[in-house]
């Protein structure tokens, strides 16, 4: 290096940007070669490790977004809310009443849930994908999640219905709050089981008559 009246020689840098991740190593044109060898090496490990942190957690992503879909295809109902200005108790009862309905409720980030929605035919779920997002899933009873929301909103203000998925047709939170006014399956079944049972029982009491006709003729 050439040197100049009055000046030093500039002292030789090396910056390594990868991903984000700024190595720096300073005077190695000056530094022994096992020096250089090792700040190399140093240099490609960290590489190394921090590509192997960031595919774990894409992998790990992937794996979210697949378990989120999964739940979105398959639930007999889904109902999105918001629960800003829920505070801890609050949260722990809704919970609570969802669970013992077998309700699965989740907070999830919007982001996983548009990702989720790639490839189906929910994607209109992305116009209220904002602000926090609470998700409840239901496997079998499609009106639990939407009844039990519905009436906690009713005495909880904070809690917002934002709309959801059921049978597979994305609604509107009227359309939840419609839902919320039918039957539970436990109702649906208990009706059911009436009307089963109201042609029996018309039976019964028509040969019971008819029976006691004929005593009454005897």
């Amino acid at each position: 290096m050439i040197k100049r009246y009055g000046m030093q020689p500039a002292k030789p840098t090396c910056n390594q940007r990868h991903h984000g991740l700024l190595i720096v190593c300073e005077g190695l044109s000056h530094a022994p070669l096992e020096r250089i060898s090792v700040a190399i090496t140093g240099c490609i490990i960290l590489r190394e490790v921090y590509s192997l942190a960031n595919a774990k957690i894409i992998q790990e992503k992937q794996e979210a977004v697949n378990v989120i879909q999964s739940k979105l295809t398959s639930s007999s109902s889904t109902v999105i809310a918001d629960y800003r200005g829920l505070n801890v108790a609050q949260v722990t009862e809704l919970r609570k009443q969802l669970r013992e309905a077998g309700v699965d409720f989740q907070v999830l980030k919007n982001s996983l849930v548009r990702r989720a929605t790639e490839g189906t035919e929910l994607t209109a779920l992305n116009d209220i994908l904002t602000g926090p997002t609470a998700i409840a899933f239901s496997g079998d009873d499609a009106v639990a999640p939407a009844k039990i929301l519905n009436d906690f909103a009713k005495k909880n203000d904070a809690l917002k219905l934002k709309g959801g998925v059921v049978e597979g047709k994305v609604v509107d939170n009227e359309q939840i709050k419609a839902l919320a006014e039918l039957p539970s399956r436990e109702g649906l079944l208990s009706m059911l089981l009436s009307v089963l049972q109201a042609p029996v029982r018309n039976f019964a009491l028509a040969v019971k008559a008819v029976g006691e006709k004929q005593e009454a003729g005897a």
